[in-house]
């Protein structure tokens, strides 16, 4: 895709347990039906707080990037590449 095409905007990775799914589709349905159309699905884990706790997994010391333009994915495939004890 053509750069003047592209938004740069990400997707978001996160994993969810099977028994935790109904719960955040309830959530997320709720946010919609309020009209919350700017949100980011992020935003329905965190709405979720003050009824459940999310667990976390620290990532303190490993190397991660977030990848909004190609220069990005470049520079993981090169610290890959680089590092190939990482996968």
């Amino acid at each position: 895709m053509p750069e003047a095409e592209r938004t740069s905007e990400y997707v978001g990775i996160a994993r969810i347990q099977k028994q935790e799914i109904a719960c955040f589709r309830k959530q997320l349905e709720l946010l919609v039906q309020e009209g919350d159309y700017q949100l980011w699905w992020e935003n329905t884990l965190y709405s979720m707080i003050p009824q459940k706790q999310i667990p976390v997994q620290d990532i303190a010391g490993h190397y991660w990037s977030e990848i909004d333009v190609l220069q990005d994915y470049e520079n993981i495939l090169d610290y890959v590449h680089r590092h190939p004890q990482c996968l």
